[in-house]
């Protein structure tokens, strides 16, 4: 007799049958092309806080308006589950985010943008040459900065070749000529430089410390020697 979903203890949760993609894992594993059958899955890390945080409707604030939602399909949540697991902490837990799905950004070839408050997740997302892990954890990581202090966001831009200007009403960070680049877009915003550091810190390390080595110890000190990747023995 088919198990059914009201079956699943305590810990687990119900997939419904569905077809798989192939794709690599964050770890570089190739995961193949499968029918997966109805099963009771034990919950990875993350699932608590982010099961009821995947939306289908669009942002209720989003700038791009041509933009067109999708629902979420069984697959794609799995993988979400999947590679959210990998995170550390500080990522996982972070608190008022939704993750939404669109089909394609009205910039081409960007995978996910974020508001730091709501995350879209574009078809690309799934197909990047860079992992959805890696993907989510740069979205995260624009609300990881937004919840820093002030004095936090001004060490690690002077840490990482900003110039802070302090103006009456608000803080101005402008790149220093010296300043290198982990991505191309690095400039683009104090925010998005926080990001591509985290990323780098999580998925490149010997890249971050070419680029930018005085963040490695800023990063570390900030969030901990468990702020890593989780290999999957240790979920």
């Amino acid at each position: 007799m088919a198990l059914a979903k009201a079956e699943c203890p305590n810990g687990e949760h119900w997939v419904a049958p569905h077809f798989r993609i192939a794709y690599v894992r964050y770890d570089g594993v190739h995961v193949s092309a499968a029918q997966v059958r109805g099963h009771c899955r034990k919950n990875p890390r993350g699932y608590i806080q982010w099961h009821e945080r995947l939306a289908n409707q669009r942002p209720a604030i989003w700038s791009y308006g041509k933009e067109k939602s999708k629902k979420w399909t069984l697959e794609e949540v799995q993988r979400f589950y999947e590679e959210l697991s990998a995170l550390p902490d500080s990522l996982i837990n972070i608190k008022n985010v939704k993750v939404y799905r669109m089909d394609q950004s009205l910039t081409q070839s960007n995978p996910a943008t974020s508001n730091f408050r709501d995350i879209v997740l574009y078809d690309g997302a799934f197909k990047h040459k860079d992992s959805l892990a890696q993907i989510i954890a740069h979205e995260l990581a624009h609300t990881l900065f937004a919840g820093l202090s002030d004095s936090e966001k001004e060490q690690f831009a002077e840490e990482t070749n900003w110039i802070v200007l302090k103006l009456k009403n608000e803080t101005i960070y402008i790149p220093k000529n010296e300043k290198k680049l982990l991505q191309a877009d690095s400039t683009a915003s104090i925010d998005e430089d926080f990001a591509n550091h985290i990323e780098a810190f999580l998925f490149d390390k010997a890249k971050l410390r070419k680029v930018s080595p005085n963040s490695i110890l800023w990063i570390q000190k900030k969030y901990g020697e468990s702020f890593r990747i989780q290999k999957r023995d240790e979920k």
